[in-house]
């Protein structure tokens, strides 16, 4: 049924997974009975998100956040952006954030901290796609601090450069 089912010439993901975990020695094993419960399941390998989408958003005020309550903050936004990439069908659950270069991620973190702004008010931190992402994952994102629609620091430098 599987192979019929991906015979079309697209491309899939497919998805092997156990019921539980069995080991040599149980019962059903050494009586070789039937007890390994496994499903498969195969989904085309499809664009979920294009690069450039904003894939989940948080509003924060680093004037008023204590380093901890910044890092729970950018935390938070990168599991709800895991979280709709999951509800949108991406199966593998990586983020990568910058192609996985700490260093960028440390650098906007400290921007954030060190951000003051000339008007009161909050920043909108954007979880963006780094480029498509299909079915297969991984997440790749990029981090943007926009001010009223102006990208003000990022983790990708091509977003101050549009």
């Amino acid at each position: 049924e599987l192979i019929q089912r991906i015979s079309d010439g697209q491309d899939y993901v497919i998805q092997v997974l156990s019921g539980g975990n069995y080991l040599v020695g149980e019962p059903c094993v050494l009586a070789e009975q039937p007890c390994v419960q496994v499903t498969v399941d195969a989904v085309p390998n499809q664009v979920v998100f294009s690069e450039g989408d904003v894939i989940a958003a948080a509003t924060v005020n680093p004037t008023l956040l204590t380093r901890d309550q910044l890092i729970d903050r950018l935390e938070l936004l990168l599991a709800a952006a895991q979280f709709r990439a999951r509800q949108a069908g991406v199966v593998r659950d990586t983020v990568q954030v910058s192609n996985d270069q700490e260093q960028r991620l440390d650098d906007f973190f400290e921007q954030l901290r060190a951000y003051e702004p000339i008007e009161s008010g909050a920043l909108s931190i954007q979880a963006i796609a780094a480029s498509d992402i299909y079915t297969v994952g991984p997440l790749a994102i990029e981090l943007a601090a926009i001010k009223d629609g102006t990208v003000i620091f990022s983790t990708a430098q091509r977003f101050l450069d549009d």
